[in-house]
């Protein structure tokens, strides 16, 4: 389950491609994100395209498949970000929206219908669940909605890697 979540985080991250990437080597995306080469990122996430700068990053110590966000900067302070975690069963895709002390959270579990290295596209993966909550911002403890304390931890260690301002 916390390796699907963290799929979920890295997947929102990806959608905000606007702007200027801090990333050495990275160039932008454009509109359809593609995370694999077979695993196109859904637009039912949306990440504003009222981003000043965008910046990628690639999480590690979330989950041994990979963890990635998109971070959407506006006037220097983290507007939204959007996690994709991978998990060999499914993935977890995430979409924080950041106000002044909240962020409000989309998350989309989707499993595998097949083993990872067998998912040629979309067909093979499955939402299985979606939750929607708010965390209080600094201390990633649920406000309301369906956090449950991986929705929760993994916020927490999403914060130590995507800077909340540049």
């Amino acid at each position: 389950m916390r390796v699907l979540i963290l799929s979920i985080v890295s997947a929102f991250c990806l959608s905000c491609n606007t702007g200027e990437s801090k990333d050495p080597g990275s160039s932008k995306d454009t509109a359809g994100t593609t995370i694999d080469s077979a695993l196109t990122i859904k637009d039912d996430i949306n990440i504003s395209l009222e981003c000043d700068t965008t910046v990628k990053y690639e999480i590690e110590d979330i989950s041994s498949e990979g963890a990635e966000a998109n971070a959407c900067y506006r006037n220097n302070s983290i507007y939204q970000c959007r996690v994709v975690v991978f998990g060999a069963g499914g993935r977890a895709d995430l979409q924080y929206n950041f106000n002044d002390s909240v962020v409000m959270v989309k998350e989309y579990l989707y499993k595998y219908s097949k083993p990872l290295a067998e998912i040629k596209n979309d067909t093979d993966i499955h939402l299985s669940d979606s939750l929607f909550y708010t965390l209080d911002k600094k201390s990633g403890k649920a406000i309301n909605g369906e956090a449950g304390n991986e929705g929760q931890q993994l916020y927490l260690s999403i914060i130590k890697k995507v800077s909340l301002s540049l």
